[in-house]
Order: structure tokens, then C-alpha cells, then sequence
């Protein structure tokens, strides 16, 4: 008798047991579970803000607490317009506690102007974005939207005219580098400049790296590591992307000045103006300017290209070692003298000069 009411109370004391059981697993999943009580993402007005390509890492794991504070601890809808809005000035440090690689300073970090005299948000929405890295617009059509550039003029630099990512040279964010530039002007030119390119009009454009290996005299651009001195490094009405003109051609037309005005936005005119000379140049026999002899004293006018190399040559003074003419390859043959030089070309016999007194050649 004893045994089965023993029994009996048992069964009783279980069912009460699994009874208070199942009432705290209830009431702790019910404080243990946020995702019961309304969110900003739950709620009828924020439904929506994970749509995109892109959604912002706090916006996916549901942390809105961790850019907005709040003045209340509260997050329901009751108390939503207890959450603080951000300052302007407030964004761009609240970025920086998450994306501290872009703090201005560090390891010579120089920022973007859109990031130092704006915001972060100038380029990217905080919460989500039909663009990659949560841009506004896509690459291209963001940096244009700022950085003006006439892509309808006859050169467009390659990278841009290929995919249209200003990215493959520039740092969006900042560098160490002038220009924003992911390394040194030279080096980053050299990085694609390293092989021979076929232009859309068929030429070719030597591969710039091996070329200046080779010659180990340089334009002084070059020699400065600034190659952007005589290219545009984005567009030109120009050839090959010179921001003046410089003709292809090794008889200039009589507006000679014209045909090679990239030369004289460094040099001056008089350097082959002038058919008497000092001081304008070095090259002259005595008191004769033998650059204006050679480009403008013949019957024809003959370009800068003929004797010297825009980027590099073997010899002093970027002086060709040959230049091509009507298919044919014809030597300079050049050669220094402590006052002077010589040469002999298909044009004439070996012709010395000498800038302390004038050598008479036959």
C-alpha cells in the first residue's frame, strides 16, 4: 500500500517537475530571444535596408547600436526617436574605430579630399548599396561624378577606356603617394609599360621598361620619376596621350613650333630660333647654332625626333644611335669631344664642332 502510493506521488512530483521546467524554458526564451521584441530590421519601416549587392556588416548581424547610440537603452519602436543622429563631423571618426587603416597620418596616409573636406558617405551609403563596398554609384560613374574628364576626345588611357577603373591606379581612400597613386608615378606607369602594347590604330608602343634598362641615359622627366610631365595620364586630343602636340613625322610643317610644342614647354624656343647662339645652347660651332642649321636652316624643316629619343638613348644628350626614314634605319654615328663632337650620317660626311672656336669642315 505504502509502496504504490509512494509510487503515485512520485508521478505527481514528475509531472510538476517537467511542468516547472517547461515554464522556464518558456519565460528564458523569451528574455534570451531579441529577435521576439520589434528591431529596426523587423519593423515595417526598415525592412527593406539589406537589400542590395553590398549590406554593411553591422546591418547584417543586426547591430545598429554599433554606429547609432542611443539615448535610451530601449530599441523598440516606442523609443525610436530616442536614437541619435550623427553629426557630419562624428561620421568619419566613427568609420575610422572599424576601417583604422585609413587614418590620416599613418605611414605617411594621405586621404582622398572626398574623405578629408567631406565624409566617408560622400562615396558610400552606411547601410546597403546595389554597387560593390557600398557605393553610391558604380566606380566610374562615381570619380566622374567629381573628376571631370572628356572621355570623347581621341585618347583615353587604357585602363580607363579598357574596364574603366580609375582603382587600377589610384587609391579611392589615400596613399603615401602625390595623386593618390598606389606607388610611385614611374613605377606605376612601369607596371603595364613593361611589354610592348599594340595601339587600336595598329602602332606599337615599346616596352618602356626594358627600354630605359637598355638606354641608360634618360629625358629628365623620366629621371625625376615624372612621366605625367609630357602625358596626359587620362585623356588627350593628342597622340600617345602628350598634353601638347608632338608629331610623328621627321619633317615637320613650316609651323614647326606647332608641330613640336611639347619640347618647348620646357624648352626655350630660342634654343632653335636664333641662328646665332651663346648661351641658348651647346650645341653650336663657335657662335653658330647648329640646331636651327639642322631643324630650320634647310630646305626642309626637320622634327626634334630625328636626332633625339623623347625618353632614353644610349648616348649623351638623348642623341638616337639611328632614326628610321622611308623604311631604312640610318646611323647617327654620334661622338663627344671635350668641346664639342662630331657625326656622320646618309646626310653627310663626318662633321665636327666645337663651341669654343669654329672647326671648318669640307
Amino acid at each position: 500500500m505504502n509502496y504504490k502510493l509512494n509510487r503515485g506521488l512520485l508521478k505527481i512530483a514528475g509531472f510538476r517537475s517537467l511542468f516547472i521546467f517547461l515554464i522556464f524554458i518558456f519565460v528564458f526564451s523569451i528574455e534570451a530571444a531579441p529577435v521576439s521584441r520589434q528591431t529596426c530590421l523587423t519593423s515595417k519601416c526598415h525592412a527593406d535596408i539589406k537589400v542590395g549587392k553590398s549590406v554593411h556588416g553591422p546591418v547584417k548581424a543586426a547591430g545598429c547600436t554599433v554606429c547609432h547610440t542611443l539615448r535610451s537603452a530601449n530599441l523598440n519602436a516606442t523609443k525610436h526617436p530616442d536614437l541619435n543622429k550623427l553629426e557630419m563631423t562624428e561620421i568619419n571618426k566613427l568609420c575610422i574605430t572599424c576601417h583604422d587603416n585609413f587614418k590620416e597620418g599613418e605611414n605617411g596616409f594621405i586621404p582622398h579630399s572626398a574623405i578629408s573636406k567631406k565624409t566617408c558617405l560622400s562615396c558610400h551609403d552606411s547601410h546597403h548599396s546595389v554597387n560593390a563596398s557600398l557605393l553610391l554609384k558604380s566606380t566610374n560613374e562615381l570619380c566622374l561624378s567629381c573628376h571631370k574628364l572628356n572621355l570623347t576626345l581621341p585618347q583615353v588611357h587604357g585602363p580607363l577606356r579598357s574596364n574603366g577603373k580609375c582603382s587600377q591606379c589610384h587609391d579611392p581612400h589615400g596613399t603615401s603617394h602625390k595623386n593618390l597613386l598606389h606607388k610611385r608615378e614611374i613605377e606605376l606607369c612601369l607596371s603595364c609599360h613593361d611589354k610592348s602594347i599594340k595601339k587600336a590604330n595598329g602602332e606599337k608602343i615599346a616596352d618602356m621598361k626594358t627600354f630605359l634598362k637598355k638606354n641608360k641615359h634618360h629625358h629628365d622627366p623620366i629621371e625625376n620619376g615624372r612621366c605625367a610631365t609630357c602625358h596626359d595620364s587620362h585623356v588627350s586630343e593628342y597622340d600617345n596621350l602628350t598634353k601638347l602636340l608632338y608629331e610623328n613625322k621627321n619633317y615637320s610643317s613650316d609651323k614647326f613650333l606647332k608641330s613640336v610644342s611639347l619640347c618647348f614647354k620646357c624648352h626655350k624656343v630660342d634654343l632653335v630660333t636664333k641662328a646665332k647662339a651663346d648661351k641658348e645652347t651647346n650645341f653650336r660651332n663657335g657662335s653658330v647654332n647648329l640646331h636651327h642649321l639642322h631643324v630650320l636652316g634647310g630646305k626642309k624643316v626637320r622634327s626634334c625626333r630625328v636626332c633625339h629619343d623623347s625618353h632614353g638613348s644610349e648616348s649623351e644628350y638623348l642623341i638616337r644611335r639611328n632614326f628610321m626614314s622611308k623604311g631604312f634605319e640610318i646611323p647617327t654615328d654620334f661622338k663627344k669631344s671635350v668641346d664639342g663632337g662630331s657625326c656622320a650620317t646618309m646626310c653627310h660626311n663626318r662633321k665636327r664642332y666645337s663651341r669654343t672656336s669654329e672647326v671648318v669642315n669640307e
